[in-house]
């Protein structure tokens, strides 16, 4: 399945947005899905690894996350995530923030990783739709997230 995008310009600088997005220990300010961490690594490098409480339609899970590539210099952090359950199913995010006249433009990749019959038949295809509409919200988020910080 080929992945999935969404965009959103956030009014803080490029910076900041990274900043945010890479501080484990906020993700749940902003990720609409996102409960609690239950495991955080000492410093976001790749190959580290860190544990998040999700909630989705009505359920909820830990989801087990290895940080693949994080470049402050380009603003890029790319990541897999898998629910810690022993499914081998996984999804690769990656997010990219450039400058924007006015402000940053946030850019989020998501590509699906289905290795089981159950997740490749049914699963991939609700939780494309879940994440369609989560992921705007997320960002809509994130972007509130920085907004006190700019008046």
């Amino acid at each position: 399945m080929p992945n999935t995008t969404a965009t959103a310009l956030v009014r803080a600088t490029p910076d900041e947005v990274f900043a945010l997005l890479t501080d484990v220990d906020r993700l749940p300010s902003w990720n609409t899905e996102l409960i609690d961490v239950l495991e955080r690594p000492e410093r976001l490098l790749p190959g580290t690894e860190f544990v998040v409480l999700m909630r989705a339609a009505g359920m909820t899970w830990p989801s087990r996350t290895r940080v693949l590539e994080v470049d402050a210099t380009h603003r890029r952090l790319v990541y897999r995530s898998v629910s810690d359950d022993g499914n081998p199913s996984f999804t690769i995010w990656t997010w990219d923030i450039a400058p924007h006249p006015d402000g940053a433009e946030v850019t989020v990749a998501w590509d699906p990783n289905p290795r089981t019959v159950l997740r490749r038949c049914f699963v991939v295809h609700w939780r494309r739709r879940c994440l369609a509409r989560q992921v705007p919200r997320s960002l809509q988020a994130l972007a509130a997230a920085l907004e006190p910080a700019r008046n």
